[in-house]
């Protein structure tokens, strides 16, 4: 029996209809969605932001990708990165004004790829982060870097990620112009308290669903501070507590996110939330736990077409 013939006799339905939202289908998270998805017998369709046309005729809103129409999706997955948002949103928020559903909506995948907005987020929620500072000039830099606790800073565009535009500042005059020049370049930014008792260590917790699904301990390769594997990091399992587990949750509920990886430095104080990403990597985290986590999306998902 066919994989589509055995969720009909599982379910007593038909397979789904899904659309998968990436840049490129060989990465190693989208071919596990892809994979995951197929196994289970459903129907995937992969969605180029940047070769999706969105337009309107005399009957609506029409998508379309290489000059065919894209309809009759029941759900849809986002995979795209800080790069592509704004194309990527286009397309997802068409697919939900027609009904379609996901783990992540466009308007919480928005809010969490502004780093200051989610921060914001994530304090009125009464959840624990790092002293933080938005900053559009240097009048009082000295003073603004006193609240933080001193130098070194750690430095943020509003808007990178997998590390880039992370940028610890030592000194007091790096940090200006370092400030200097990505305002000459029309970058946002904030600073925020570094924490060196971290030692190059973070903790990615990988929520899906409401549940915390996977965990891993992430360490800086030789001579960096940040700890992303993109930049030659390492990862390894660990088991939670119930605080870190509850902050967890608590983040990814605070953004509107129903797949979530919540990334937490432990520091002198307790943990702190550094940032929250509405499209983590799956290498990582599959590679250090040894779970399908590819499936866990998949299946939240679906079960979203059941409500």
């Amino acid at each position: 029996m066919c994989a589509r013939a055995l969720f009909r006799a599982e379910f007593g339905r038909p397979p789904v209809k899904l659309a998968l939202i990436s840049t490129n289908r060989n990465l190693y998270s989208t071919r596990r969605l892809w994979e995951a998805a197929r196994k289970d017998g459903h129907d995937v369709r992969f969605l180029h932001p940047r070769r999706c046309t969105t337009g309107v005729d005399l009957k609506g809103t029409v998508l379309s990708t290489e000059g065919l129409r894209m309809e009759g999706f029941d759900a849809v997955v986002p995979r795209f990165g800080a790069s592509q948002t704004r194309a990527g949103l286009v397309v997802l928020d068409l697919l939900q004004s027609r009904g379609v559903v996901t783990l992540n909506s466009s308007s919480a995948i928005e809010r969490c790829r502004d780093k200051l907005r989610s921060i914001q987020h994530l304090a009125l929620a009464g959840l624990p982060v790092p002293p933080t500072v938005s900053i559009y000039n240097s009048e009082r830099l000295e003073e603004i870097v006193d609240t933080l606790g001193g130098v070194p800073v750690i430095l943020k565009l509003i808007s990178g990620s997998h590390g880039v535009g992370v940028i610890r500042c030592d000194t007091l005059e790096t940090l200006r112009s370092t400030l200097e020049t990505l305002w000459s370049l029309g970058e946002e930014v904030l600073l925020q308290r570094y924490i060196g008792e971290s030692r190059g260590r973070d903790l990615r917790i990988f929520v899906v669903a409401g549940e915390v699904v996977g965990a891993m301990e992430r360490s800086a390769a030789p001579g960096d501070f940040r700890a992303n594997l993109h930049r030659g990091g390492t990862a390894q399992a660990i088991d939670l507590s119930d605080e870190l587990r509850d902050i967890a949750l608590g983040a990814a509920e605070a953004l509107g996110l129903g797949m979530a990886g919540v990334d937490i430095l432990l520091s002198a104080e307790g943990p702190l939330i550094i940032e929250v990403n509405a499209s983590p990597g799956l290498e990582g985290i599959e590679g250090a736990t040894g779970k399908n986590i590819a499936r866990k999306i998949i299946r939240a998902t679906l079960a979203l077409t059941r409500t």
